[in-house]
């Protein structure tokens, strides 16, 4: 009889196993649009450990943001199973202390009629974080954390910069001291010079706290900067992952290399500009009519994953060809 492990591994504290998510589309009436259906997410699986940032990289519609809300349980996946510390079943007023979401627009994820303080007050009377006689403290040291002086607790959202904004919304989050914070392009609305200060302030509150976050985005620079690992995403499957620094500078999908290759960079303004065919394969590949390495078997097959080296996946089948051609390093 085999003894189990003495100290056996903890599990993940996000599994996603198998996740798919289809919309129906048109209506049901005789003479409407005939109804069909559109698989946003397909089959995505990955996992997140405490105090880890895995960053979710991919363009507009490719299924990234539905992912997010899956995983914050504003959408119910159609199929698979998303599990918390090993547990599936956790209830839901449990599962929202536990994971929090901070949206893109900050702006519409604070009611306007209503103050700073209502906004942080809410939660931590909800969940039980604060007393009537502690929560003036509780409220100020959330203004401390994201760095805002505590006489904005008076004011209200249209009152408050872009960054103030999406700095209230991170500390509402913190209000019920989430173990993931789920954060969908939570910069992509705020000025150039705004942006990083909002990126290290994740960045302290996950070595401060051990907060674990998953980083929504289209950015793949941004996305190496904040990011231990990266997912990249397209047409609703991830294309490639792995370590962040060797997935952007050597990726081994031609989508990511895409990617890579529209982040302005000076150092490659000599350099010809690759442009993506337009159109998207109805068989095969997905990325098929787009891709410069496409070949036969890309429009006819669907590419599984390959390893292509420690850690790093790519769903590709000319993947090795891919990660042979990349070079060391390419400046994002």
């Amino acid at each position: 009889m085999t003894s189990a492990p003495a100290n056996p591994s903890p599990p993940p504290l996000l599994a996603v196993k198998d996740v798919s998510r289809t919309f129906c589309q048109g209506g049901s009436l005789p003479f409407g649009r005939t109804r069909t259906e559109v698989r946003a997410v397909r089959d995505v699986s990955f996992e997140l450990h405490r105090g880890e940032t895995l960053a979710l990289v991919g363009e507009s519609g490719c299924g990234k943001s539905t992912t997010a809300r899956m995983i914050a349980r504003l959408t119910a996946p159609t199929t698979g199973t998303i599990s918390l510390a090993g547990a599936s079943d956790v209830p839901d007023r449990e599962y929202r202390s536990r994971v929090q979401m901070v949206f893109q627009d900050p702006f519409g994820s604070l009611n306007p009629a209503h103050t700073v303080r209502h906004h942080l007050t809410r939660p931590l009377l909800l969940h039980r974080r604060a007393t009537r006689a502690d929560l003036p403290e509780k409220v100020g040291a959330l203004m401390d954390l994201v760095g805002l002086g505590r006489p904005l607790l008076d004011r209200h959202p249209h009152e408050l910069s872009g960054g103030q904004r999406q700095r209230v919304a991170i500390a509402r989050a913190f209000a019920v001291e989430p173990e993931l914070v789920v954060a969908d392009e939570p910069v992509s609305m705020l000025d150039v010079s705004l942006r990083l200060g909002v990126l290290a302030l994740m960045e302290q509150l996950r070595t401060e706290r051990g907060t674990a976050f998953l980083y929504i985005t289209h950015d793949i620079a941004s996305a190496r900067h904040l990011g231990a690992r990266i997912l990249v995403m397209y047409a609703g499957q991830v294309v490639e992952s792995g370590p962040a620094g060797p997935v952007v500078d050597r990726p081994a999908h031609p989508y990511t290399d895409l990617l890579i290759g529209s982040v302005p960079d000076p150092r490659r303004a000599a350099a010809p500009v690759k442009r993506a065919r337009a159109g998207a394969a109805a068989t095969g590949c997905p990325f098929a009519a787009r891709c410069p390495l496409a070949v036969d078997r890309c429009r006819t097959e669907e590419p599984g994953a390959t390893e292509v080296a420690d850690g790093r996946w790519s769903r590709c089948h000319r993947a090795a060809d891919q990660y042979a051609m990349s070079p060391e390093v390419t400046a994002v």
